[in-house]
């Protein structure tokens, strides 16, 4: 078995909502994504900026035509795909990234 093979196994534990996973659903579909809020800190001019945003790790495989302005909906509430990192292509495990918002584009 590669290393490769290795990850992608490992990834189905990772995906288990009982696990790391949260269930949520799209286009009426039940997903399971790997939710991270992230913080970028930069400087502009004299001000500290502080960006955080909600990220989530989908299969694409359960979202194979999600785009921009799509929503992810998790315990009843809508998240909105603002960016797709990577223009959706697929990391060497099949997954991507979504960059979410509470608010529609």
């Amino acid at each position: 078995m590669t290393f490769k093979d290795d990850m992608v196994t490992d990834m189905e534990v990772f995906f288990n909502n009982d696990e790391f996973a949260t269930a949520a659903t799209f286009n009426s579909n039940p997903i399971s994504i790997i939710f991270d809020q992230t913080s970028d800190n930069f400087q502009a001019g004299d001000v500290e900026v502080i960006e955080n945003r909600l990220e989530a790790l989908v299969d694409q495989a359960e979202v194979p035509d999600i785009v921009v302005g799509d929503i992810i909906i998790v315990d009843s509430v809508n998240h909105y795909v603002i960016d797709i990192d990577d223009q959706g292509e697929t990391d060497s495990t099949g997954q991507i990234r979504l960059i979410l918002s509470l608010e529609a584009p």
